[in-house]
């Protein structure tokens, strides 16, 4: 199943993936396909622009799915998915209390396949690439035993740069 669908994504051209939604609409449906009782999804405040769903969601599935894999093998590992706004700058965090992950595999994330135990180790290459290019920014933020932290930075060049016009 998982094999099928990165192979799906891997046939589907990035430049395709363009579906603008507003990201309170977005969230709601992330949040009804993941209902596992592990996950927690915080958002106090929501960024009122459009995102590019389809990234988003080809890079939070990957997370997610490797997260609740985690969960196979370290059984009391939690994850939590949260919008976090910081003086109008946004980020998605997905965070799970599982064993970090080795320091060569997380310095080679987003720079190229990793093989891995549990997949094929293309993934998350592939969503983070697609991610650059929208104009987001995905890393591995924190990588420490109960704590490995992914961001996805939502904050597109534009917007930064409206916000420092509109302060002029």
């Amino acid at each position: 199943q998982r094999i099928a669908a990165t192979l799906d994504k891997l046939k589907a051209p990035s430049e395709e993936k363009k579906r603008q939604e507003k990201i309170s609409a977005w969230w709601k449906n992330l949040r009804l396909r993941y209902t596992q009782p592990q996950v927690e999804f915080v958002a106090n405040n929501l960024p009122t622009h459009d995102i590019n769903a389809d990234v988003l969601d080809s890079i939070l599935d990957n997370l997610l799915s490797n997260a609740l894999e985690k969960t196979k093998y370290e059984p009391n590992t939690l994850v939590k998915v949260e919008i976090v706004e910081e003086q109008k700058h946004y980020k998605i965090q997905v965070t799970d209390t599982g064993k970090r992950m080795g320091q060569n595999t997380a310095q080679q994330l987003f720079k190229k396949h990793i093989s891995s135990q549990n997949g094929l180790g293309v993934g998350l290459y592939h969503a983070a690439q697609d991610a650059l290019q929208a104009g987001y920014t995905p890393a591995l933020t924190q990588n420490t035993d109960g704590a490995v932290q992914f961001t996805v930075d939502l904050s597109p060049p534009t917007l930064a740069s409206e916000a420092t016009s509109e302060s002029n």
